[in-house]
């Protein structure tokens, strides 16, 4: 899998989806399945071709997203509180 700017670009968008999903009721649990979901939808609808590798090229990067906002959240709340 390519790492390109349009895949970060994804990745936030995915990390977006997921936090209005939380604000609407998704409960946190299902969140990680989400991120999943996400990313092979958001691979298969811009692929001409729909391949295996595509699939696992949108769960990683659902896996990702759901990575980012578990590391990104847990640092802002740090910072936010002045703990270290």
């Amino acid at each position: 899998m390519e790492v390109t700017l349009a895949t970060a670009g994804v990745i936030a968008l995915i990390t977006a989806l997921i936090q209005v999903g939380k604000g609407l009721g998704l409960p946190s649990k299902y969140a990680p399945l989400a991120a999943i979901v996400f990313g092979v939808g958001i691979a298969v609808s811009t692929a001409e071709i729909i391949t295996a590798s595509l699939a696992i090229s949108g769960v990683a990067t659902g896996l990702s997203a759901i990575g980012l906002y578990a590391v990104g959240g847990k640092g802002v709340l740090k910072t936010l509180s002045g703990s270290k």
